[in-house]
């Protein structure tokens, strides 16, 4: 699209977050393409580098539909859950950097070049910690939440609890979580505070441990037809704005 003029092209959804973009291949007559649209949590999306590589369909609709779901779909959920799980540890190291900066100038009363803080200093340089976690905290709240959604259990009760905790945490209005949670994007922000930053870090180990456990399977090596033999009823592409069901995997 960002090199050659696409004249038709179809968008196809699931309804349920997952997004793709149908177009006819550029020089050919029997064949289309098959990308993705991004996570809707994210904004910054072009060359992204766990983007799934498109595909090529033949015009055989049981091999095309094979290869969406053995092929496209599972590697199109395995670069969200990645990118996803990147983004969550990336902003939890940055967290962590900048807690443990704060204690040590609040242990030590000095920064790290040895100058020396008084008091109405020291409260100055802690508003500025919580000013920059609420900027954190306000990019990695949609990730997490989406990463959250995604993962169960696995490891016995210690996690468990901890991911329950995590839930009320993101989603203060829900009382109930459910394994796994309904993807939602979590309710408007309540201001941050010390006390909202020391549960996300008590807790966040748990859930980065329980998506790096719960990778989704790749691609198939292999690719069965998706499509029943003629005459029988022929299921959907994986949900699409014409009229069809949407599929599940």
């Amino acid at each position: 699209m960002e090199h050659i003029r696409i004249p038709y092209a179809a968008q196809l959804t699931n309804g349920a977050g997952i997004e793709l973009l149908l177009a006819e291949r550029p020089g050919s007559t029997d064949q289309y393409l098959l990308g993705s649209f991004a996570s809707a949590t994210f904004d910054d999306n072009y060359a992204n580098p766990h983007a799934p590589t498109s595909i090529v369909l033949p015009s055989d609709a049981a091999h095309a539909a094979g290869l969406v779901t053995g092929t496209f779909l599972p590697a199109y959920e395995q670069a969200v859950h990645e990118r996803l799980l990147a983004a969550v540890e990336a902003a939890h190291g940055r967290l962590k950097e900048l807690h443990a900066t704060w204690t040590a100038i609040q242990h030590s009363g000095r920064y790290s070049d040895g100058t020396r803080l008084d008091p109405a200093t020291l409260g100055h340089t802690q508003q500025q910690y919580l000013e920059e976690g609420s900027v954190e905290w306000r990019r990695l709240r949609p990730h997490a939440a989406a990463l959250l959604s995604r993962v169960r259990p696995v490891a016995g009760a210690e996690d468990s609890a901890s991911l329950d905790r995590l839930h009320q945490l993101l989603h203060p209005d829900v009382a109930e979580p459910s394994w796994p949670a309904a993807p939602s994007s979590p309710p408007a922000l309540q201001p941050c505070t010390a006390e909202i930053l020391r549960r996300w870090r008590t807790g966040a180990p748990a859930l980065l441990r329980q998506a790096h456990a719960t990778r989704p399977v790749g691609p198939a090596s292999t690719v069965r037809p998706a499509l029943p033999a003629a005459g029988a009823a022929a299921p959907a592409l994986p949900g699409d704005r014409v009229g069809r069901t949407p599929r599940g995997r």
